[in-house]
């Protein structure tokens, strides 16, 4: 499934942003657009490749991969397995900078902390045990969590 621009003003399809399956991704579940970049929530196949279960970022006005290494081509900006991130569903980035993933699969099920700038975790925000008190929503988040997902989404 591509990113496709849209018209602002009379909703028509102004063309593809990102290519599908650019960069490894493949199954987004979130898009979300920060300070001139657009980071997407791959979850992938069952089989492991580049972007699989990851968080992956690109240029919001050319689409160009805008990973974290600088590597031509690496659209990478949290990798799968950092700090057990394994199938990301959505994120958000908070007023203190750092970026907020929920990991939805049954081994991890929390959601996780990352350094905004770099990508780096940092800690577990919501520890499985936690995230399980609450039945999640359709985002992958707690349902006790939508006050503080609104708040850190403003």
């Amino acid at each position: 499934m591509p990113s496709c621009v849209t018209n602002p003003v009379n909703g028509s399809s102004a063309g593809t942003l990102i290519a599908s399956g650019a960069a490894g991704w493949d199954a987004p579940r979130g898009l979300l657009f920060r300070n001139g970049y657009v980071y997407v929530t791959s979850v992938g196949a069952s089989t492991p490749e580049p972007g699989m279960d990851s968080v992956l970022r690109f240029d919001a006005v050319t689409g160009a991969p805008a990973g974290v290494s600088g590597l031509p081509g690496d659209a990478v900006f949290i990798s799968s397995g950092s700090g057990g991130l394994d199938n990301p569903s959505r994120m958000v980035f908070g007023p203190d900078g750092k970026a907020y993933v929920a990991s939805t699969s049954s081994a991890s099920n929390a959601i996780l902390r990352y350094d905004g700038t770099t990508g780096a975790f940092l800690d577990t925000f919501v520890p499985s045990r936690q995230r399980r008190a609450g039945r999640p929503d359709r985002d992958g988040l707690p349902a006790r969590w939508l006050p503080v997902r609104d708040q850190l989404a403003e």
